[in-house]
């Protein structure tokens, strides 16, 4: 045992709250080192005069006041803590990291370097056979630009036929009111 580690336990030693044998250590410390076997004799010396003295005489109201103060004193670390910059400090470091993180992309990204391979030339292209639809409704002008060569909506007929409209009057002849006759 060395002196920080007696200093730091002698209260416990003086109330008799440690283990057998480390009763024997504080022991065996106190009679090899002069320094602590001072203290030792200082602190019981202390207190015996404490014990000495009368006991003070308290008013009805140390208690209440007492608790007041202390309420205070606990009332103020909490202000304090409160007060302090390290909340807002930190959500504005917190905040900044976001943004760095969210912009990070668009700051280190360079445009890709796109290299493409150089078009040689022998000969001109080749030109496919175009063939003819096969696939034309019946009824359908080979030409295709005869129908529409007056334009497209100049035939009222055409835009009739191509219309909502036809479709709501084809029905409506299919579909008549029967009249009865009230005189029969």
């Amino acid at each position: 045992m060395n002196c920080s580690d007696y200093v730091g336990a002698l209260t416990d030693h003086l109330d008799a709250s440690v283990i057998e044998g480390d009763v024997r250590g504080f022991e065996a410390h106190v009679e090899s080192c002069p320094s602590c076997s001072r203290y030792l004799a200082v602190v019981e010396k202390g207190a015996e005069v404490l014990r000495a003295l009368p006991e003070p005489e308290l008013s009805e109201d140390f208690g209440p006041r007492l608790q007041h103060r202390l309420y205070h004193v606990d009332d103020e670390a909490a202000l304090y803590g409160a007060a302090s910059a390290t909340p807002a400090l930190t959500v504005v470091g917190m905040a900044f990291l976001f943004t760095v993180i969210a912009w990070s992309p668009t700051l280190w990204q360079r445009a890709p370097e796109i290299v493409l391979e150089p078009i040689v030339v022998n000969q001109p292209p080749v030109q496919l056979p175009v063939r003819p639809v096969s696939a034309m409704p019946r009824g359908a002008s080979p030409r295709p630009g005869f129908d529409f060569e007056r334009g497209l909506w100049e035939d009222q007929s055409l835009l009739y036929e191509y219309s909502p409209l036809s479709q709501r009057y084809r029905q409506r002849s299919r579909v008549r009111r029967a009249q009865i006759d009230q005189d029969r």
